[in-house]
């Protein structure tokens, strides 16, 4: 456990990181899942976050029978249900892109901790502060973007996506049709 905390403590204070380090590994198992898992579901309540050392994942929830994918996650990146660390069911579903490994946290431990320890509190503060400047972002992307310009940001901003993720969900992710990301591919080159 003792190499994740090089990884973990970019979001602890300098300061803090010693001190508040083994309460927050109190909250950390080491786990692995398969391409396909899904341990957080729309609707339920899933008691922990993890973040990827290795592999990734994708949110989505489901809107006319088709999948809405809202993020990917990939290495060093934190995958949750922010409604389940306020003890609500999620709002979306999590499933595993391909073979990852883990570090499980207990969002309940961890929710304890940080009534008290102030390490714990900024650990959380900062995990929810890069969320929202994400969804800030992705938000400003979608609401103000035409397609074209959306996967242009792609190019820019995220290519390794176009790597690792399947076409159908990229468009997904972007917004717009299957079809309309094959046109839009073709009208760009290089």
């Amino acid at each position: 456990m003792q190499q994740h905390i090089q990884m973990i403590s970019k979001y602890l204070d300098s300061a803090l990181a010693e001190k508040g380090w083994e309460k927050i590994a109190e909250t950390l198992q080491e786990v692995h899942f398969k391409e396909g898992d899904t341990p957080i579901r729309e609707g339920y309540y899933h008691n922990y976050a993890y973040i990827i050392l290795q592999g990734g994942a994708r949110s989505y929830y489901w809107k006319d029978d088709k999948e809405v994918i809202t993020w990917f996650a990939f290495e060093n990146d934190v995958v949750a249900s922010l409604q389940n660390y306020n003890n609500k069911p999620a709002l979306e579903t999590v499933s595993f892109l391909e073979n990852s490994h883990c570090l499980k946290i207990d969002l309940h431990k961890l929710h304890s901790f940080s009534q008290t320890d102030i390490a714990t509190c900024h650990l959380i503060n900062t995990i929810f502060e890069e969320h929202i400047t994400f969804l800030e972002e992705r938000l400003r992307l979608l609401q103000h973007n035409a397609g074209i310009e959306r996967y242009l940001y792609i190019l820019e901003k995220e290519p390794a996506l176009l790597n690792r993720i399947p076409l159908t969900y990229l468009a997904s992710y972007l917004g717009i049709t299957r079809e309309t990301l094959s046109r839009l591919r073709a009208r760009i080159t290089f």
